[in-house]
C-alpha cells in the first residue's frame, strides 16, 4: 500500500505525454509571440492617437452633429489611452506567464530537468489562474451591462 503512494508523488513522463507537451510548448510559444506582436501594435497605435488628440478634438468641434462632444475630447483619449495601457501591461504579464511555461517545459523535457518542467507546469498554473480572474471579471462587466440596459 505504501509503494502506491510513493509511486503517486515520483510522477514519470513517459514518451507519448512528452510528445505531447512538446506539441504544446511550440504552439504556446507561437500564440504568446503573436500576442507580443499584438500588443506592439496596439501600443503603436495608442501612441498615434495620443499624437493626433489635438486634431480629432479639432474634427469634432468643426462638426456641427459631433460639437457638444468636443469639449472633453481630448481628456477621453487620455483616460482610454491611460486605460489601454493597464489593460495591455495586464496582458503582458499573462503572455509572459505563457512564453515561460514554453519555455521552461520545453527546457525540463528536453534536458530532463525536473525543476524547469515543475517551474514551466507553475507557469501554466499562473496563466490559468490569472485568465480565469480576467474571464470571471469580463463575465460581471458583462452582466452589469445587461442589467443596466434592462
Amino acid at each position: 500500500m505504501e509503494d502506491q503512494s510513493s509511486s503517486l508523488f515520483e510522477l514519470q513522463v513517459d514518451e507519448s505525454a512528452q510528445t505531447y507537451l512538446r506539441d504544446t510548448t511550440k504552439w504556446t510559444r507561437f500564440i504568446s509571440i503573436t500576442y507580443y506582436v499584438l500588443m506592439g501594435l496596439m501600443v503603436f497605435f495608442l501612441l498615434i492617437m495620443l499624437m493626433f488628440k489635438d486634431f480629432v478634438a479639432t474634427a469634432f468641434s468643426q462638426n456641427p452633429t459631433l460639437s457638444r462632444f468636443s469639449t472633453g475630447t481630448g481628456m477621453i483619449i487620455i483616460i482610454f489611452a491611460i486605460i489601454m495601457f493597464v489593460a495591455i501591461a495586464v496582458f503582458l504579464l499573462v503572455t509572459y506567464q505563457l512564453m515561460r511555461f514554453s519555455t521552461q517545459t520545453k527546457k525540463g523535457i528536453d534536458q530532463q530537468n525536473q525543476d524547469a518542467l515543475e517551474m514551466g507546469v507553475g507557469s501554466l498554473k499562473t496563466y490559468m489562474v490569472i485568465s480565469g480572474i480576467l474571464g470571471i471579471i469580463g463575465l460581471l462587466f458583462g452582466v452589469i451591462q445587461l442589467i443596466a440596459i434592462l
